[in-house]
């Protein structure tokens, strides 16, 4: 590709509306001062102590990310999170790149998906982080928030002129994208044919008809 070719489609993102649906999660970064650790009166541990917080929106939301740098014209998140401050946050960071979350339904049956990441603020890079500590949903994800979560693609599709999907959980049918809504995207990429739909999985792109697909 010529630079003059990719130059023109660049200049294409800030007229593009783009929805991103799947699985948003926190990426929750803990900077640690070991010069500040103390021991536990409880448990005679290291209590280490927190001396920043970072947040990011992660997975789906690191898509939103790279989109919001490209200037993307318009985004929209479709998924479901939990109804916590985790998804504060999640929200909160996706509105400061100016993602609509009006589609990111808050369920109370759920746990917002989070990276919990605790690092040395000594130690450069990844070889400064901890042991991770994830939040994940860890049985499948009910029917009627499937069904919600449709409800809200159907507002979002005649509105936009691309849908990207990040079906980032491993275990079957615990994430957004679960079965049912795959077969449902597959009806849907028929029904709006003018709005390119674009997926990416981890472990289940196999299962993904009608759509462009991107093995992650």
């Amino acid at each position: 590709m010529k630079p003059e070719r990719l130059n023109e489609i660049l200049d294409q993102f800030p007229k593009r509306r783009i929805a991103v649906l799947g699985d948003f999660f926190l990426d929750k970064y803990l900077r640690v001062d070991p010069a500040l650790g103390e021991p536990s009166l409880e448990t005679g541990k290291v209590a280490h102590q927190v001396v920043k917080i970072q947040r990011s929106p992660g997975a789906a939301g690191t898509v939103v990310n790279n989109l919001a740098a490209l200037k993307a014209g318009e985004l929209h998140a479709v998924g479901a999170v939990g109804d916590d401050g985790e998804a504060f946050d999640l929200c909160q960071g996706l509105g400061r790149i100016g993602c609509s979350t009006t589609g990111l339904l808050r369920c109370s049956e759920l746990m917002t998906p989070t990276y919990l990441k605790p690092c040395d603020i000594t130690i450069a890079g990844l070889d400064g982080e901890h042991s991770r500590y994830d939040t994940k949903n860890r049985v499948a994800t009910p029917s009627s928030i499937i069904d919600r979560v449709t409800e809200e693609l159907e507002k979002v599709l005649p509105k936009v002129d691309a849908l990207l999907v990040m079906d980032q959980v491993d275990q079957v049918d615990c994430g957004v994208v679960t079965t049912t809504l795959r077969d449902r995207l597959a009806q849907m990429a028929r029904s709006f044919p003018k709005v390119l739909f674009w997926a990416d999985s981890r472990r289940h792109i196999r299962l993904y008809r009608n759509v462009t697909i991107k093995a992650n």
